[in-house]
């Protein structure tokens, strides 16, 4: 027995260096981005605040830290979530709508969740809100028309057809009070109308706007008087602008009176004070300062119900709250996560390090992607790119012109301006040269817009180099160069809206896969020069030889378009692709085969990937699922063949 006890022990001895040579996933943090978020005040509790995109979080604090929810059931988080809504009674259901006929509930307050999953024809329960506490009523509105659920979200049915001329809507209106009153905004071209239905949704009719309006933002009956009818009048049709008129109606909207006018600088007269908040307590609302533009619309606004004055809003790439009926405000993004990260940068020295870009924004983080900090770069302008310098004690970043950092981000300044915009964007690419003198200069190359520039002396000053026939119009998307000897011959190559290449050092460009065009998702050089290319559908490696290896659209494994690429920097074999719904392939010979890897951000697309050189490690930015970070990518296990 004690023979065996000794064997058991050597063997497992023998295989613990095997399974920690395997990698492990860690899922990091990161900030929030713009687009697509859906929030919600509980309206029991102005503490829980939910935030919702491809990822659920909850905070219980009133939106100062959130922490993401656990426990979701699997859905599609290419069509993430699109509205939440908060049953008014302590024991209702939390419900999360999707572009698909499908339901996330909660009827536990958040502790556990499940999905209901309906008939085709429902269609989606993209608007999705709750209906007066004690009825058990929620409302969706697609175009199909207004389904109701008597049950607390657990069966729906169609009330009715949509008036004719309804294409879409914008804005539903549900009444805190009637359970019967419901309104929504239809748009033709720039004019607006408003339409009104005071049977559950089963017809509506068009309203007219009190005179010299054209937008409500919200609409309520009286809690003690159902024909008494009020709606708030808002400037800027669409929904984005200032707060005006109140308005009151005994009559269906047929006649209206003003209720009260906050645009003449009267205070809310105290015997109808009460009054107003309780039906409209979200309507108390003071534009917002200068430095978020200007008032958000509608439905990017979450109001609390039980505290009066708490606000939360989705706007400028993230959440802003207040607490005074939006006089003043903050920022509400600490523990969420950013919707697309563009690109990801590690420090070549600290392995901990690193920088992504999203929406306006740069990002740095020093405790591997546990927190970010943002940086006070590019003046708002989208960063087209960043990149260490060659020793990696410093970090540049190209936008409105180039800014200079240090590696950790503690300083910044600003070292070239474009005399014009059209020079604004470009890349940075670094080589070494012999002078006479013997010595091997750095150089670095920013390429602009028709202009190449180059600097000798660690990216402080730079100079015109040469012009250069190179159009770059990238937008907001981010150019990717790279440069790489083969067979002796240096070339640079970048890819916008197709892979050029320079063999002058950047003075004349000459398309270098022609017909490969928009279908080139990156480019990228492995450890020895080669060039990479990845396309949507097939990975092409050149060298001594060229590979290529089909997969994606074409392919019968995975079935999704490729959109990242990432070489080992420390193997000439090793690369990584990101595909579309969040799987990553693997190869170690150089595209020959590929195999899937286990785990990871799966059912979110990859929109970068980088390796870092001092460990090996692998980070993967996603689009919506914030940054993940695998240890020893060349151990993690894979997905069997059968799978």
């Amino acid at each position: 027995m004690k023979g065996l006890s000794l064997i058991f022990l050597i063997t497992l001895l023998f295989l613990l260096p095997w399974a920690s040579a395997a990698g492990q996933w860690h899922e990091a943090s990161g900030p929030l981005g713009v687009g697509g978020v859906a929030h919600a005040i509980d309206p029991l509790d102005a503490d829980s605040i939910y935030v919702g995109g491809r990822v659920l979080f909850h905070s219980e604090d009133g939106g100062k830290i959130y922490e993401k929810v656990t426990g979701l059931p699997q859905f599609n988080r290419m069509l993430p979530i699109r509205s939440i809504a908060i049953s008014r009674d302590k024991e209702g259901p939390i419900i999360l709508g999707t572009y698909e006929p499908q339901l996330i509930i909660s009827e536990d307050r958040g502790k556990t969740w499940q999905k209901l999953t309906f008939d085709e024809k429902l269609g989606s329960f993209d608007k999705t809100w709750a209906g007066p506490a004690g009825s058990k009523v929620f409302y969706a509105i697609n175009e199909q028309g207004v389904k109701r659920s008597s049950d607390n979200g657990r069966t729906w049915e169609f009330q009715g057809d949509l008036p004719e001329q309804v294409k879409t809507i914008w804005f539903p209106i549900t009444d805190r009070f009637d359970v019967s009153t419901m309104s929504f905004m239809h748009f033709e071209g720039l004019k607006a109308f408003y339409f009104m239905s005071r049977d559950g949704g089963k017809s509506f009719k068009e309203v007219a706007f009190p005179k010299g309006e054209d937008f409500i933002a919200s609409a309520s009956t009286d809690p003690e008087n159902r024909k008494l009818l009020y709606v708030c009048a808002q400037e800027n049709g669409r929904g984005g602008g200032y707060r005006k008129r109140f308005y009151h109606s005994y009559d269906e909207g047929k006649t209206w009176d003003v209720y009260w006018d906050p645009a003449l600088g009267d205070e809310i007269p105290e015997a109808v004070d009460k009054n107003l908040k309780l039906v409209m307590p979200e309507m108390l609302v003071s534009p917002l300062p200068d430095k978020f533009r200007s008032m958000p619309p509608r439905c990017s606004l979450s109001w609390s119900e039980d505290k009066p004055g708490r606000i939360i809003s989705s706007i400028d790439g993230g959440i802003v709250r207040s607490d005074d009926f939006g006089k003043t405000w903050e920022s509400a993004n600490q523990g969420l996560i950013n919707t697309s990260i563009r690109q990801i940068v590690i420090d070549p020295n600290d392995p901990k390090s690193g920088y992504c870009t999203y929406f306006q924004n740069v990002m740095h983080t020093g405790d591997l992607g546990k927190t970010w900090t943002k940086m006070p770069v590019n003046g708002g302008r989208y960063p087209i790119d960043v990149k260490y310098s060659p020793d990696g004690r410093s970090v540049f970043v190209v936008s409105y012109g180039i800014w200079k950092g240090t590696s950790d981000g503690a300083k910044w300044k600003k070292v070239w301006t474009p005399e014009s915009y059209k020079h604004a964007h470009g890349v940075l690419l670094s080589s070494a040269s012999d002078g006479d003198d013997g010595k091997t200069t750095q150089e670095m190359f920013f390429i602009g817009n028709g202009i190449l520039l180059k600097s000798v002396d660690g990216g402080d000053t730079w100079d015109k180099a040469c012009d250069s026939d190179l159009e770059l119009r990238p937008r907001n998307k981010r150019v990717v160069a790279v440069r790489t000897t083969i067979e002796g011959k240096e070339t640079w190559y970048i890819k916008l809206r197709e892979i050029k290449k320079s063999e002058d050092r950047g003075k004349t460009w000459e398309d270098a896969m022609p017909g490969i065009g928009r279908g080139a998702a990156a480019i990228a050089t492995t450890a020895d020069g080669d060039l990479c290319l990845l396309t949507d559908i097939f990975l092409e490696i050149r060298g001594e030889e060229t590979v290529r290896v089909s997969f994606g659209k074409t392919g019968r494994k995975w079935r999704a378009s490729a959109t990242a690429l990432v070489c080992d920097p420390a193997d000439r074999s090793t690369a990584y692709i990101g595909l579309y719904h969040g799987r990553i392939l693997r190869t170690t010979d150089s595209g020959k085969t590929l195999v899937e890897l286990e785990g990871g951000p799966v059912g979110v697309r990859i929109f970068s990937m980088a390796i870092s050189p001092k460990d090996g490690t692998l980070w993967v930015g996603t689009g919506g699922n914030g940054v993940w970070l695998l240890e020893n990518p060349k151990k993690h296990p894979t997905v069997s063949s059968e799978k």
